[in-house]
């Protein structure tokens, strides 16, 4: 139970302010590096995967691994400008990106979930405008699933 409002609270803040949880356990981004958070060799790997099957006109593609979920945001991409359908077809190309890149990492044994968010960024600001998200849950039979409401 606990757990669950823990990923439903972490959701809820995805939403509302970004898709960088906090206290995140790794970070990478193509365009910069935080240095206090450092991302894994694993999740660098996740992460130029993900940057090979994206839009090539976004600024960059951030992945965080954090509570059993992976959240990746994609900064202003080409896409934000197509329509949700577009957005939708990209997300799941990254999501079975995702479950491919993983198979084999015990380090994402059990991953629970897949956010991907599309995000416009202006140069220079620290804030994000989120354009579009798309949510992907592990169902019954383990396959990662397009969550819809």
């Amino acid at each position: 139970m606990r757990g669950s409002l823990a990923i439903t609270g972490l959701a809820i803040l995805c939403f509302t302010a970004g898709c960088s949880p906090p206290k995140a356990v790794d970070a990478a981004t193509s365009s910069e590096y935080s240095p206090a958070v450092s991302a894994s060799p694993s999740q660098n790997t996740v992460r130029q995967r993900i940057v090979a099957v994206t839009s090539p006109t976004a600024s960059a593609v951030n992945l965080t691994w954090a509570e059993s979920q992976f959240f990746v945001s994609i900064e202003n991409s080409a896409l934000n400008s197509s329509t949700h359908s577009a957005r939708n077809s990209e997300a799941v190309t990254i999501a079975d990106t995702i479950v491919a890149a993983v198979a084999n990492m015990s380090e994402f044994v059990g991953v629970l979930g897949i956010h991907v968010e599309y995000v416009a960024r202006e140069v220079g600001a620290s804030k994000t405008r989120v354009i579009d998200s798309i949510d992907f849950r592990r169902d019954s039979s383990g396959r990662m699933t397009l969550h819809t409401t």
